[in-house]
């Protein structure tokens, strides 16, 4: 006997798709000790490895652009995964090639009218997997995307119906 709970909807759908994010999202190769969380480690350092930066950074590649990005980059592969805001708030979520010799820094690109609302918070990946939501805290109504790493196309969608829905916050 289910019980009924006054303003909460759970489809067998949602819960099918959480499940199957959860265990691809803890498979082997996202709980590898090389970058388990965030900065790379609990103290948040950025450095997993125990060794110093270099000496002198020096800058390699520049990406000019007048979005505003506003979530934490990831690093997956050889692409840099990065979450902007652009003219009136539109989204817009790209892979930059991280290879210094790059001809063409973007690699591929979500925004309107696939992305209907701001994205920004920093995606989760797992293999070639990339999961991040949309939202902000004023919207109602979010989606949950699924997109190719390699090449962007979308795989999935979960639309998150509702008053004041959001995904703010990274989908780890």
């Amino acid at each position: 006997m289910s019980e009924f709970v006054p303003g909460f909807v759970c489809s067998s759908r949602l819960v099918v798709v959480a499940l199957a994010m959860c265990c691809s999202l803890t498979s082997g190769d996202v709980l590898g000790a090389d970058w388990p969380t965030h900065r790379g480690n609990l103290a948040r350092t950025g450095c997993v490895d125990g060794q110093p930066g270099p000496m002198s950074a020096r800058v390699i590649w520049v990406h000019k652009s007048s979005d505003h990005y506003i979530a934490a980059p990831v690093s997956a592969g050889d692409s840099l995964l990065v979450s902007a805001l652009a003219a009136f708030n539109t989204s817009t979520f790209q892979s930059l090639a991280i290879d210094p010799g790059a001809k063409q820094r973007v690699r591929w690109a979500k925004s309107v009218p696939y992305l209907k609302l701001p994205t920004v918070c920093a995606p989760a990946v797992a293999g070639n997997l990339v999961v991040f939501g949309d939202g902000m805290h004023q919207t109602d109504g979010a989606v949950l995307h699924g997109v190719r790493l390699d090449a962007g196309l979308p795989l999935w969608q979960l639309p998150v119906p509702g008053q004041l829905v959001h995904l703010e916050g990274a989908p780890t």
